[in-house]
């Protein structure tokens, strides 16, 4: 409660840009190719600008940032990095990439899984460090995510969203929607949110 308190009181650089990665351009990945080219499309109709180019440099200005990628687990299960077949990244570089973005949505692989570190009060995984980093919110999966799935739940997120809706209310609406094609509650129930869910995202 004490971290929501204080992220709503900070005044974050937002732009009301939506950007978004899907790996870089020279990832041979398939499901990477398979992403650009359903994802990608369903981003361009929703006004997300696509970062083109071999490397991310920072967006700490967005309103959004939809981030597409493998995820890369630790001997825990919990998330350690995410990679394109060409790129790893850490939690700290995922943190200064995307660190002051209103809200990150990670489209990857067990991207919200973490681990309660010996002596330490707190998990440590890719959501908690972009929530430190100044990230109002995340919304991401525990287990595996696939782009079937995401085909559904991305663009009613957005469209939501778009529409003035906060993210908790938009991702609600987009699990609703995937809910009606995928009955297995892991399907559904995927993509969930951390951090503060009445964020509004500026357009």
């Amino acid at each position: 409660v004490g971290w929501l308190c204080s992220t709503r009181k900070h005044d974050q650089p937002d732009s009301g840009r939506w950007t978004g990665w899907i790996g870089s351009d020279l990832s041979r990945d398939p499901v990477i190719i398979e992403a650009k080219r359903v994802l990608g499309e369903i981003m361009s109709d929703y006004g997300v600008d696509l970062i083109a180019g071999r490397s991310l440099e920072p967006v700490g200005d967005a309103a959004l940032a939809v981030f597409v990628n493998h995820g890369v687990k630790g001997s825990f299960d919990e998330i350690r990095s995410v990679t394109d077949g060409e790129d790893h990244l850490g939690s700290g570089e995922m943190a200064r990439v995307f660190g002051d973005c209103s809200c990150v949505i990670l489209c990857v692989c067990h991207g919200a899984a973490s681990i309660t570190e010996i002596g330490a009060r707190e998990n440590q995984g890719m959501v908690a460090a972009l929530l430190a980093s100044g990230v109002r919110a995340v919304v991401a999966a525990p287990w595996t995510v696939s782009v079937d799935v995401l085909e559904y739940w991305l663009p009613e997120f957005l469209d939501a969203a778009r529409k003035g809706c906060c993210v908790g209310d938009a991702a609600f609406a987009a699990s609703r929607a995937v809910s009606s094609r995928f009955r297995c509650t892991l399907e559904w129930a995927r993509m969930q949110v951390y951090g503060d869910p009445l964020l509004k995202l500026q357009r």
